[in-house]
């Protein structure tokens, strides 16, 4: 199977800006692919989220720019092409929870080890809702592990909460929730996820 002709633009040798060298694609979703690189300047490998300028507004990027706490991958920059934005993150070296969870990787985890990543996360969020902005897409997929346990959260299509909408929070929290009980089942077994 061959790749898209879009991803095949990002060879492993191409560099950003003269700053940035871009290795593999470590992720994709609906906006952007993300590709591992590296740090020209001081070595730090670092998650590049390339962006069709398209699909993502300025007011997004200024809000991405401006957060900062333990469980929010970090912003680090970013650079512009003709057709692109490269969004420079902080790379975050053990991937997705969905990928960790998969049959063939450890499956399901324990409810004790469920119970300090969702606090993780949950403290990010908090963080996250004090900054009015929801994350809109919360899933296993986004949220990344570090050797030090972290549970972080990727914040790519933020939305500005305003007053008006508080009951969008609420339903935010069913939805973590959902994720907490996708993560205790056994992947032949969904049905008694959504009970």
């Amino acid at each position: 199977m061959s790749r898209p002709a879009a991803s095949s633009a990002f060879h492993k040798s191409k560099t950003l800006d003269n700053k940035y060298m871009l290795g593999d694609e470590i992720g994709k979703g609906a906006y952007g692919r993300v590709y591992k690189g590296l740090d020209l300047e001081n070595g730090d490998f670092v998650a590049i989220k390339q962006v069709s300028l398209e699909n993502i507004a300025q007011e997004d990027l200024n809000i991405i720019m401006n957060l900062n706490h333990k469980n929010i991958v970090k912003y680090l920059g970013s650079l512009k092409t003709k057709t692109h934005l490269h969004i420079i993150l902080e790379y975050v070296e053990n991937g997705s929870l969905a990928n960790i969870i998969k049959p063939n990787k450890f499956g399901p985890f324990p409810e004790s080890l469920v119970v300090v990543y969702i606090a993780q996360v949950l403290e990010g969020l908090v963080y996250l809702h004090d900054q009015g902005v929801i994350h809109r897409d919360i899933k296993g997929a986004n949220i990344l592990t570090t050797k030090e346990f972290m549970g972080y959260t990727t914040v790519t299509s933020p939305y500005r909460i305003h007053e008006a909408s508080y009951s969008s929070q609420i339903k935010y929290a069913v939805t973590v929730g959902f994720n907490l009980q996708f993560l205790l089942c056994q992947p032949r077994d969904l049905s008694a996820c959504l009970a």
